[in-house]
């Protein structure tokens, strides 16, 4: 049995008992299929194979058939056309081997499983997926698979390194998954973008705003998502710093409810006695069009009352 299973020149065949045929080749076999008195030894080019380890399509698995790091699927078509012999390196000496015969339908099966389970990434057209199912109509033996792209830090999704998805202190999943796109010169998976932005929400580089859509999302939703560094940058602090371990509380107040946080501050200051509770406040004056001089220097003039620090710009 350990011969059998080690042995790559040869392909094992196992007849059911409805008449239907189960084939093996350069897989393991369960003990249930190598106890089977049906199961028999037949050379690679005596029959197609029925399933494909999805895991063999994997760059550098089989001999020959990844001549650069991006293939088409149409040359997995013809690798295993049937009849192709191949040169295997054993470490000293090259082993000739035959090919079995795969139809495209078998293929096509292992390359969906493949890229659900995040082991190759598939490119067809505008269509980059990764970590998930290949819609119907995409696969097709011009769409180009490859090894998955390498992860993405978190630190890179930071304004100052990612500036084109960023406008105004905020931006969205969908813009920064066009802006590593953009850099990469080539659509990036929404899987590999996904965790990145969530690492960096982990790791408390980014936070997503009050309003944001439903996270995490597919990519569809993906602009709904709204993202901004920590408040902490309004108290003076560099855009993205925050103290280690903390944890904070954002939401747009009324005037009725800043008056109630007043009126709580002593209250909090005892709860959080031996710790370090700091406030930070935004004032913002918007409109349909800019607020008049005199309406600014009223507002200053009310607000310096309050803090020195307190201004509008």
């Amino acid at each position: 049995q350990e011969m059998i299973q080690r042995c790559r020149k040869l392909k094992l065949r196992l007849t059911r008992p409805d008449k239907s045929v189960k084939t093996y080749w350069r897989a393991r076999l369960d003990e249930t299929a190598l106890k089977d008195p049906a199961l028999e030894v037949v050379l690679p080019q005596a029959s197609e194979i029925s399933a494909l380890d999805y895991d063999l399509l994997t760059p550098q698995r089989l001999p020959g058939l990844w001549q650069t790091p991006e293939i088409a699927v149409q040359a997995i078509y013809g690798y295993f056309a049937g009849g192709k012999a191949v040169k295997m390196d054993r470490g000293g000496y090259e082993e000739p081997i035959v090919i079995p015969k795969a139809s495209p339908e078998i293929i096509d099966v292992a390359i969906q499983i493949a890229v659900r389970e995040g082991r190759l990434w598939l490119i067809a057209g505008p269509a980059s997926l990764l970590g998930e199912e290949i819609p119907a109509g995409v696969l097709s033996g011009s769409a180009m698979i490859q090894a998955p792209p390498e992860a993405i830090p978190a630190s890179q999704l930071l304004p100052q390194n990612l500036p084109g998805a960023w406008k105004d202190g905020e931006s969205t999943a969908l813009a920064m998954a066009v802006a590593l796109s953009q850099q990469r010169g080539k659509n990036l998976p929404w899987w590999t973008v996904k965790q990145a932005i969530d690492g960096a929400f982990r790791a408390r580089l980014l936070e997503k705003a009050i309003d944001m859509g439903v996270w995490p999302c597919d990519y569809a939703a993906a602009g709904t998502v709204r993202i901004h560094v920590p408040k902490a940058e309004f108290a003076g602090a560099k855009a993205g710093e925050q103290k280690f371990g903390s944890r904070a509380a954002s939401s747009e107040l009324r005037g009725s409810e800043i008056q109630d946080l007043a009126d709580a501050v002593a209250e909090l200051t005892k709860a959080t006695a031996g710790h370090d509770l700091r406030f930070f406040v935004r004032v913002e004056l918007s409109g349909d069009k800019a607020a008049p001089d005199n309406v600014v220097e009223a507002v200053n003039k009310v607000l310096t009352k309050v803090s020195a620090k307190l201004k509008l710009e």
